[in-house]
């Protein structure tokens, strides 16, 4: 389990990580497991803001491409 890199986790909030990871431990919680939960959740997150702004892309493809397609078929008619 790793704290965190040295120039931006200080030493004394390592000390003050690891003293927390150590109380949790004792009274029986798994911090590794507390932390993969945590980060199987924010995974969630982010696929579900991607999906959402997968959607919301699509949705403007489809009505640009109604609206050119009318555009462009307006154009394309013999005068």
């Amino acid at each position: 389990m790793t704290l965190g890199d040295y120039p931006v986790v200080s030493l004394l909030q390592a000390r003050e990580q690891q003293f927390v990871t150590r109380k949790k431990l004792t009274t029986g919680i798994d911090p590794m497991a507390e932390w993969k939960a945590i980060a199987k959740v924010r995974q969630k997150e982010i696929q579900d803001q991607r999906r959402q702004f997968e959607r919301s892309f699509e949705k403007i493809a489809h009505e640009w491409w109604a609206w050119w397609s009318v555009a462009s078929r307006r154009s394309m008619q013999p005068r």
